[in-house]
């Protein structure tokens, strides 16, 4: 039986996860600000969960009704069948949220659910269980979280740099790009790695990580758990990450052992970057910007790029209010996101043709 979820990733990159939860197996798939809707069984729920690379957050859809006051809130919230999804002894988190609604004050909400969870099956100190209520117009929507932490928490990373880019988000970036194992990646502004850390897991099959809160719901399959994790690795043209900055690699390669991941490491400038194989691929990088940051470096890549790296694609992150401007290639933007805070544009570039 199918049951109604929603993952949730940065306002701009819906539709790129919409494609990824496709091919997850989802069914129904509908973009929604922030995030998409969509339906699955068990099991390509499972499978959604751990391998879903660019979610940062899936909740299940649990209940839907109508509530006008607060004693109709708890009566309703109590009826639904907490017991099949909540262990007596879970501690309950709820957060609330509510527009045009009676039912405005966010703190009183939150209090009438988690009573009523309490009354239902009992609450306790064990590890916590949050649950969503979101009211608009009266029509209130209760979600289980299934996630735990932020999916974009892997736990490889250990050791960072400033403004390390999500992980969800470099994968996000990757599927924007169509980058896919059998093409060689490179990322010349590595950083801490994420790019082409992320690239190599995907490659590899793995689960994004091994701790989610649906493993702690009522009842959690294990065996179907399993059987969803396992996905075939995909052999890989080739990925490699490079930086000026020494710490950078330094930290780069401990991520990477973290991950048991295969990615060729170097401390190269911009300036002397080559193509590091003979077949065409995808350059992808998010090199540094800031307030107080010039775009010197992002410029020299792209003069890099449209004399070296013939045949090959090139994408890269930068502030809206940056206009590449080199002639000699056909440019697109890709997709528009906020990064940090900052809005920023995906660019993509390719050769023209002569």
């Amino acid at each position: 039986m199918s049951q109604s979820f929603f993952a949730v990733t940065a306002p701009g990159l819906e539709t790129i996860l919409q494609a990824e939860l496709r091919e997850l197996g989802a069914r129904k798939t509908k973009v929604d600000e922030g995030g998409v809707l969509f339906e699955a069984t068990r099991k390509v729920f499972y499978h959604v969960l751990q391998h879903s690379r660019c979610a940062n957050r899936v909740t299940m859809r649990l209940a839907t009704f109508k509530a006008r006051d607060f004693p109709d809130l708890f009566k309703r919230t109590k009826r639904q069948d907490w017991a099949h999804w909540i262990q007596p002894n879970t501690a309950i988190e709820v957060r609330a949220s509510a527009r045009t609604s009676r039912l405005i004050h966010t703190g009183r909400i939150q209090e009438t659910v988690q009573d009523a969870i309490k009354a239902a099956v009992g609450l306790g100190d064990g590890p916590p269980q949050r649950v969503y209520a979101r009211i608009v117009d009266d029509i209130v929507t209760l979600s289980l979280d299934a996630a735990g932490a932020e999916l974009h928490f892997r736990g490889w990373r250990t050791a960072a740099v400033e403004a390390p880019l999500r992980e969800n988000t470099a994968a996000s970036c990757l599927r924007a790009m169509d980058w896919t194992p059998d093409v060689p990646l490179v990322d010349p502004t590595c950083g801490s790695g994420t790019i082409p850390l992320e690239a190599a897991l995907w490659a590899a099959g793995k689960p994004t990580r091994h701790n989610f809160a649906a493993m702690r719901w009522a009842n959690f399959d294990a065996e179907s758990w399993t059987a969803a994790g396992v996905r075939t690795p995909a052999p890989t043209r080739g990925i490699w990450g490079s930086d000026i900055d020494e710490a950078s690699i330094d930290a780069a390669r401990q991520n990477a052992q973290n991950a048991a991941a295969r990615v060729a490491w170097s401390v190269t400038p911009v300036g002397e970057l080559v193509p590091p194989s003979t077949d065409p691929g995808l350059m992808l990088c998010n090199p540094p910007y800031g307030l107080r940051l010039p775009d010197t470096a992002t410029r020299e890549l792209i003069d890099v790029f449209a004399k070296r790296f013939k045949d090959w694609r090139l994408g890269f992150i930068m502030p809206t209010e940056f206009q590449p401007v080199e002639p000699t290639l056909e440019w697109t933007r890709v997709a528009q996101f906020l990064n940090g805070g900052i809005r920023v544009n995906l660019w993509g570039a390719t050769h023209r043709q002569r």
